[in-house]
């Protein structure tokens, strides 16, 4: 249900949350009964709450690095480097121009092993 909802941002209306919960075989009788009861909606808020909160989640993206958050550029090469010095150990190779991000991206895409060797 999760990939369905980030698949469709713009469609979350509830004749719209059925059709994705048909979709990944969810018990559609009680999925309608939840959504009409709002069952989960003081969860979400609580989970929302948090996030605001005590995360200090604000908006997407929101980067952690090593739990701590980034707030600097968020072009691909300063990405790169905020990732680089996140990892004193060095154990994460990655491109050395932004240029190559395509190729590392494949390749994490596919599962390639040494990609964070």
């Amino acid at each position: 249900m999760h990939d369905e909802l980030f698949t469709h941002p713009k469609a979350l209306e509830d004749r719209d949350l059925i059709r994705y919960a048909k979709r990944v075989g969810l018990d559609i009788e009680r999925f309608t009964r939840d959504l009409a009861d709002n069952v989960f909606l003081l969860k979400i808020q609580s989970a929302y709450e948090q996030s605001v909160f005590d995360e200090h989640v604000t908006g997407t993206p929101t980067i952690y690095l090593n739990e701590i958050r980034y707030t600097g550029a968020t072009d691909v090469q300063s990405l790169l480097e905020a990732i680089k010095q996140s990892d004193p150990e060095g154990q994460i190779q990655l491109p050395e121009r932004a240029g190559q991000i395509r190729q590392f991206v494949r390749k994490l895409r596919k599962g390639s092993a040494g990609v964070f060797e």
